[in-house]
């Protein structure tokens, strides 16, 4: 009879640490990538107030985390990935999903910033491209302005304040380009609290449930 017990206690035992250390798994695979790219050279592209902070023809760069399989497919033409349709999004930080600097503390976005359903990565053909992601930001002149980057190509562009539409000034605008990827090391999203299944919880419950009454039975034998 004890050893039947004994037996009993080590099962219901060994099924706790089963549920225990239970692992996750993410749906996707992910890779980190950097690109870079340079504000367009020439007087026109970087004015007022920005050249306090920009030079023309400077680098910007940035890094975002690239979805594996979600990246479509040759001959596809043009697609939007949208970072949202990542299923582990939720489990990768903005700043890490997605920053660009545009060469300025006070010009850098990350995915956070992103406003009008945008934040998506552009591909031409399985390509990359560029992103689409428009973010709306208080400059250091305490004017408020857009950014908009579309594929390649992006803008700097001060809105108007009554109607929130963007106002093509060309004595507050910057303009440049986005020119190439590289695919950086494998990206693991960070691992939430695993919430145990119901049948796993009962499974677990049961094999509590077994270690007392087990021990109640060996302190009587």
């Amino acid at each position: 009879m004890k050893t039947f017990l004994r037996f009993s206690a080590i099962a219901a035992l060994a099924t706790v640490l089963v549920v225990a250390g239970s692992t996750f798994s993410f749906a996707d695979t992910y890779n980190l990538v950097t690109f870079t790219g340079n504000i367009n050279p020439g007087n026109a592209n970087v004015k007022s107030p920005f050249n306090s902070v920009l030079t023309q023809g400077g680098a910007i760069s940035g890094s975002f985390v690239i979805d594996n399989n979600l990246i479509p497919a040759s001959g596809s033409g043009f697609v939007n990935v949208p970072f949202s349709s990542f299923p582990d999004i939720a489990n990768i930080p903005p700043s890490t999903a997605f920053t660009i600097d545009l060469g300025s503390p006070s010009l850098t976005f990350t995915l956070a910033d992103a406003i009008q359903n945008s934040g998506a990565i552009q591909f031409n053909n399985g390509q990359f491209r560029g992103f689409f992601f428009v973010a709306d930001f208080l400059f250091t002149d305490g004017n408020p302005y857009r950014f908009d980057d579309q594929g390649g190509t992006w803008s700097i562009k001060l809105l108007d304040q009554i109607g929130g539409a963007p106002v093509p000034l060309t004595s507050a605008k910057v303009s440049g380009v986005i020119t190439g990827m590289t695919v950086g090391a494998p990206f693991v999203p960070s691992t939430p609290a695993a919430v145990p299944e119901a049948s796993t919880l009962l499974l677990l419950g049961g094999g509590l449930v077994g270690l007392v009454a087990c021990g109640k039975r060996l302190k009587k034998a």
